[in-house]
């Protein structure tokens, strides 16, 4: 209690009367002005500024953080959420023989030139694997010989090479 009028918070007397206030982060009561209610910053729509942040009540207050996917702009004059870039920060969950290409909210694994997705892995690690790329054997089917009529394929890794069959 705040002084002779019972008040929850604060009190500043007046000339036979008194009134009462509240901190920062609560407001009067309706049904009694001496109590103080908590004041929910985080009713208000997008309280934090930014739609990619959510907002926690706190007593007297709210904070602000950074959706999944997302990173405090430390280079920001006011709360402001950027793109979290794992392909650059190094936390993509990328295999072998794939590139991370950034998005927003996440990022993909494409294939290198020469291979394909195996394994019906998630291309953004969201499933927390690592993306697999295994080599496509250009050579494989005989019938679909990219070297051409009398030739040999020899697959290597992500390509392959023609020579010529004995004789030719």
């Amino acid at each position: 209690t705040n002084g002779s009028a019972n008040c929850e918070m604060q009190c500043e007397e007046l000339a036979g009367s008194y009134q009462c206030y509240c901190d920062t982060g609560y407001a009067i009561n309706a049904e009694n002005p001496k109590l103080c209610d908590q004041i929910n910053e985080c009713d208000v729509p997008n309280a934090c500024g930014d739609l990619n942040a959510s907002c926690t009540d706190t007593d007297g207050s709210f904070e602000c953080t950074c959706n999944p996917f997302w990173e405090l702009d430390q280079d920001a004059s006011e709360f402001a959420c950027k793109d979290k870039d794992e392909c650059t920060a190094g936390t993509h969950t990328c295999g072998g023989h794939s590139e991370c290409s950034n998005r927003e909210e996440g990022f993909d694994c494409p294939c290198s030139d020469g291979y394909e997705r195996t394994g019906g892995l998630a291309t953004d690690g969201s499933d927390g694997s690592t993306s697999a790329c295994t080599d496509i054997n250009e050579c494989a089917d005989p019938e679909n010989n990219p070297c051409g009529e009398n030739s040999t394929c020899d697959n290597i890794g992500g390509s392959y090479n023609c020579g010529c069959q004995d004789g030719f």
